[in-house]
This record gives structure tokens, C-alpha cells and sequence, in this order.
């Protein structure tokens, strides 16, 4: 039996959940313009969202969900009797589901063990990563633990306008600000702010979110004693894993830098070096299943998008 869940009481989490299937997330997405959706599922409770296009065409999507085949199954029907046209599920470490499907979140990532003593992570990196976060050091990179979303906004725009990517409005990121168990890490060169980072700490994981620099101080090595203060953070705040959100998928034969080897010319190369450098453990974490509920409002949809693509070129 399948029924939904209005009242955050009402809403159990078990306590490994995943920070994007918990109650204020699911408040969070509907701060900026999604519709949560929370179901009882026998003794499992599920969270997703939902959109509408054009009045008539509903998509649900669900991030984070750990589930069987059975229970997605479950799931799916009952979707079916509320209408909805398309649903989406990122199951979280899941490997019987593992597909070719495209997730929404990264489908694999570094996982670095806080248990380690300050010295053995350092150990653990690469050479070269260690003597940047010394660099930034030495050139007196300080970093402050406050939530300031004109610091990062500031510095996103200036980001995404260097690397040719669409971000989130600001609204977005005010509001994740806003969440109790995100935090945000800023780095200044002297009062400038060269570098911050949003992050979230939840059920014992801390995730490495979001991340914004200014290109101009590259040199300073901020980016790398950024994340060094964040993983300290993290440990002295009792959390057992540190996990830097996404890296390119693993390929034995493609580029290597320390213990990662990737997918050659990947898009996502660059973060992934640097994130490689600091000794942590790959790890796939999501896997995707999708189903078109409604074939003919899909295709439809489908044929609406490729009009409007064409007509944006």
C-alpha cells in the first residue's frame, strides 16, 4: 500500500538516508519552483518532485531513493493512477540497477576516509596538491566558515561566464543557504574574495557542492586549502566520509594523475585532476532507471523540444 505523506512528523527518514530525500530539501526544491512528493511505501518513505509543462505534462523525479526493483515497481504504479506522464529515479548505490541511463546526479565520485589522522590524509595526496594548500598558506589565503551569498553569487557569475555554463539564479542558492546543514567556506586575499564553496553536511557525509573561484589569483592555490578546511571541518565535526560530488567516469586506459584514471578529454577532466589529487577512493553512487508512462504525450514533448531547439540556434 502506497500513501502520501503532507506533515514533515509524519515523514520517517531512516539513518542513512541521503541529505537529498530529506524533509527540507524537499522544502528547499519548493522554495524554488518544484512540487515535492512524499510517499509510504510499506515501511519506506520516499521523497521526489514533480513538474509540470505546459498544464498537462507531468514529471516526477526522484533523487537519492534507496530501493529494490519491487519497490520501484511499486512506486511506478501507483504514479500511473496520479497521471503522471514520466518518472525518474537516481537510486543511491544500487548496483542491481546499474543501466547505461544518464543520470541527473554524478554517477560516480571520490570518497575520502575522515577515520584517517590529519597526517595520513596528507600522506595519502599527491605531492603536488599538498604543496598547494602550503602555497596558499604562504601567500596568507584565509578562509572563513559564514554563509555570505553576495561572496558567492558574486563570484558564480564570474565563473560561469568564464566557462561558457548556465548556473542557478541566485534565488537558488540563497535559499540552500538557508538549510540548516549547508555550509559555505570563503577564501580572501586579504579583504578579497578569491574563492567559496557551498557544502553539505548530513547523516555523517559531507558533500563538496558547489564551488566558485576567481580565475585572476589561480596561482594562490586557494581552491586546494579551501577543501583542506573543509575536510578538517568535517572530521572535527564527526563526520566519517568526505564526498567531493562528482568526478569523470572511471576509463583504466584514459588520462591518470595519482590513483584515478578517467574518461580521456571528459568535460569534467579539470575538477576531476584536482579532486584526484587529494587521495580519496572512486565510488559510483547513482543509478538511474526512467520510464515514459504516457507514450504519445512524450513524443509529443519530444517534438515540442526539438521545434524549440531548433528555433533557439
Amino acid at each position: 500500500m502506497i500513501t502520501q505523506i503532507t506533515k514533515k512528523s509524519d515523514y520517517k527518514q531512516t539513518k542513512d538516508a541521503h541529505f537529498l530525500q530529506s524533509f527540507d530539501w524537499g522544502e528547499f526544491q519548493r522554495s524554488v519552483g518544484q512540487v515535492p512528493i512524499r510517499l509510504k511505501v510499506g515501511d519506506i518513505y520516499i521523497q521526489g518532485t514533480i513538474k509540470t509543462k505546459l498544464k498537462c505534462y507531468k514529471e516526477a523525479y526522484f533523487a537519492g531513493v534507496q530501493l529494490d526493483k519491487k519497490t520501484i515497481a511499486q512506486v511506478i504504479g501507483y504514479l500511473k493512477k496520479q497521471k503522471i506522464d514520466y518518472v525518474h529515479f537516481d537510486v543511491y548505490k544500487n548496483s542491481n540497477l546499474k543501466t547505461v541511463q544518464k543520470t541527473a546526479q554524478p554517477a560516480q565520485t571520490m570518497i575520502l576516509d575522515l577515520a584517517l589522522s590529519q597526517d595520513e590524509m596528507l600522506k595519502n595526496m599527491h605531492s603536488k596538491t599538498r604543496y598547494n594548500i602550503r602555497l596558499a598558506q604562504k601567500k596568507e589565503v584565509t578562509i572563513l566558515h559564514k554563509k555570505d551569498i553576495q561572496a558567492f553569487w558574486h563570484l558564480t557569475k564570474v565563473t560561469a561566464s568564464r566557462n561558457g555554463f548556465t548556473s542557478h539564479q541566485k534565488k537558488y542558492y540563497k535559499q540552500m543557504l538557508a538549510l540548516p546543514f549547508v555550509e559555505q567556506f570563503t577564501a580572501y586575499l586579504d579583504q578579497e574574495v578569491i574563492a567559496s564553496n557551498l557544502c553539505v553536511n548530513f547523516n555523517g557525509t559531507f558533500f563538496y557542492l558547489h564551488g566558485a573561484s576567481l580565475h585572476k589569483h589561480k596561482k594562490l592555490r586557494a581552491s586546494y586549502l579551501l577543501q583542506w578546511h573543509q575536510i578538517l571541518f568535517a572530521k572535527d565535526n564527526g563526520c566519517k566520509v568526505y564526498d567531493f560530488w562528482g568526478v569523470a567516469p572511471k576509463d583504466d586506459n584514459g588520462q591518470k594523475f595519482h590513483k584515478y584514471s578517467w574518461q580521456k578529454n571528459h568535460k569534467w577532466s579539470g575538477f576531476t585532476r584536482f579532486k584526484a589529487g587529494f587521495g580519496g577512493i572512486y565510488q559510483e553512487t547513482f543509478f538511474s532507471k526512467k520510464l515514459i508512462l504516457s507514450p504519445i504525450k512524450y513524443i509529443v514533448m519530444w517534438k515540442l523540444r526539438l521545434v524549440k531547439k531548433l528555433l533557439n540556434r
